[in-house]
């Protein structure tokens, strides 16, 4: 059964206060925000004017219909509206059938105050520039009333504060969500012939399937000819993949007519560099790789982010396929176009948003992995049910004993929907700009010190993304975000799993404070952490005061917090 819906459409005439009320709404109900507008000036490079003047008002209307259908996937989201937005009526139909409608009214002289009001925005300026801007307000206005009809609540803004206009929307959308309950323009079912599609990532830069399955592997050769790839393909792993799946991957590329090269690295982090990214360039020149060509990353994160850099960089960038074969790749590493190599100053220091044309996960390849990076890959899964999808963290719950003893429909379930999230969140913010993606990094926050601190010797990534969730979960039941039983579900289904949920005896709370210190996300000073709101939901967290996070980690290192 999907999550129920409940999702917020904020609509109406622009200055009625769509942005600044949906803004409020997310804080109120801790859920995510979208503005429209802001998504497609972000993956159009332009701002909304210069999309009218240079591509015209057809290619503005197909992309923000294109970020509707895109957001309205997410289960619980507020999103600010374009004005004109409804003028479309199957995003009227996104809409209605995927969440609560809510009009933002207001009178045509009010509108008027406040857009002169606004020398910041430019958007609105022909309005203003008409000879009569009141008129022309009115007029287009009430040319869009008979589509703004289609809310579930209405609330004039003319005499209201921003708190109020908030409440009052908040209110109407429980009459929304109570319509989709009680069956009322259900939402449709998906029309995507291959169910074996978690989802379909589109952003600025690029558009691409996400493909999870057992034996996926099999129809590398197939997908690759259905994208259009038809010159020469050349596989990218390193020596620890097993040799039965790389026969797999030659022998469909075979099958399909291409004449595919392979080429090896050594396994392990040392790999990501500069020389053996030469090296690599090198040999791609030997075999007269061209532009036409493409290049298939077969293995885990590091194979993925070392091919991704060559393939980006190499004759300017060539085709990219990601085939992950590790949990951790596949749920994680594999998405969202993040390449890099790293110096000896620091990991992935050089590198790009290199978005791949495919990501193929074959979940059988997970039998083979070595059982600690396995276990350490559940770290992932585990940390996105908890910050994004209460139902998935229900289904790993559930499902433990089966997805443990290898249960092959099961495990490729929590994989496809792990993997589903974390593609909504890259078609949302490709580049880190909303605040949004920034969230999958529950647990990075501590974890990435624990690592330093631990010179990344004798400890998993995943292990320290454990580590980290658990902290998370003690601090945020120590801030009042969750309760003492969500802070203890979180730990429980870590320990289920295997994972650690205490910190390494011998860490020094010094050395680990410096490593906070210069985490990325550090804002004037004061470490910003991500923490969950309850089970499936959560957000970046800047008003934590460092003398409770300080207190919380000093007994966290002490070993008197842990798996209680």
């Amino acid at each position: 059964m999907s999550s129920p819906r409940r999702n917020i459409y904020l609509i109406g005439f622009s200055y009625t206060g769509k942005s600044t009320v949906a803004r409020q709404i997310s804080v109120n109900l801790h859920i995510d925000f979208a503005d429209t507008d802001e998504l497609i000036e972000s993956r159009a490079g332009k701002t909304i004017p210069e999309i009218f003047a240079t591509e015209g008002e057809s290619v503005f209307r197909e992309l923000e219909s294109e970020v509707l259908r895109e957001v309205s996937q997410w289960p619980n989201m507020v999103v600010a509206t374009g004005g004109g937005i409804v003028l479309d009526p199957a995003n009227r139909d996104v809409m209605q059938r995927t969440g609560a409608v809510i009009s933002l009214e207001a009178q045509p002289s009010t509108i008027l105050n406040r857009m002169r009001a606004d020398e910041s925005d430019a958007t609105e300026r022909p309005l203003l520039a008409s000879g009569d801007p009141l008129g022309r307000i009115a007029a287009l206005k009430s040319s869009r009333q008979a589509a703004y009809a289609i809310a579930d609540w209405t609330v004039n803004t003319d005499q209201l504060t921003m708190e109020e206009v908030s409440a009052e929307a908040q209110r109407g959308a429980e009459q929304g969500w109570e319509r989709l309950a009680a069956g009322q323009l259900l939402e449709p079912v998906a029309d995507d012939a291959d169910t074996d599609v978690a989802f379909r990532v589109r952003t600025e830069t690029a558009a691409y399937s996400i493909v999870v399955a057992p034996g996926a592997l099999e129809t590398l050769g197939q997908r690759l000819s259905e994208l259009g790839i038809s010159g020469r393909v050349c596989v990218i792993t390193d020596s620890g993949i097993p040799g039965q799946w790389r026969e797999t991957a030659l022998g469909s590329l075979s099958e399909a007519g291409f004449n595919p090269v392979i080429l090896e690295i050594p396994e392990g982090e040392p790999s990501k560099n500069l020389s053996q990214a030469g090296d690599l360039f090198s040999q791609l020149g030997a075999h007269r790789i061209e532009r036409r060509d493409a290049i298939v990353a077969l293995g885990g994160g590091v194979v993925g982010d070392l091919a991704g850099y060559v393939a980006a960089t190499y004759l300017r960038g060539i085709a990219f396929v990601q085939v992950p074969t590790t949990l951790l790749g596949m749920v994680d590493a594999s998405i969202g176009g993040k390449v890099a190599i790293d110096l000896p100053t620091g990991k992935n220091l050089v590198g790009s948003f290199y978005q791949p044309r495919l990501v193929l996960s074959d979940t059988r390849t997970l039998n083979t992995l070595p059982p600690r990076h396995l276990t350490a890959g559940w770290a992932e899964v585990i940390k996105t049910g908890a910050i994004f999808d209460a139902e998935l963290f229900d289904f790993l719950e559930a499902n433990a004993e089966a997805i443990l003893a290898g249960d092959e429909v099961k495990r490729a379930h929590a994989v496809l929907q792990c993997s589903a999230i974390k593609g909504r969140v890259v078609s949302l913010d490709e580049r880190e700009m909303t605040g949004l993606r920034a969230r999958l990094n529950l647990g990075h926050t501590l974890g990435h010190a624990v690592e330093n601190a631990l010179e990344y010797t004798g400890i998993l990534h995943g292990e320290a993304v454990a580590i980290g969730t658990s902290f998370a979960a003690h601090l945020a039941e120590r801030v009042g975000s969750i309760t003492a039983a969500e802070r203890q579900r979180q730990i429980d289904l870590l320990n289920t799993y295997g994972l650690p949920t205490t910190a390494p005896s011998d860490l020094d709370m010094d050395v680990i404070q410096a490593a906070l210190a210069v985490d990325k996300k550090v804002a004037a000073g004061r470490t910003r952490w991500i923490l969950c709101d309850g089970i499936g939901r959560g957000r970046l967290r800047d008003d934590v005061p460092p003398d409770v996070s300080d207190e919380v980690l000093r007994a966290f290192l002490d070993s008197s917090l842990g798996s209680e």
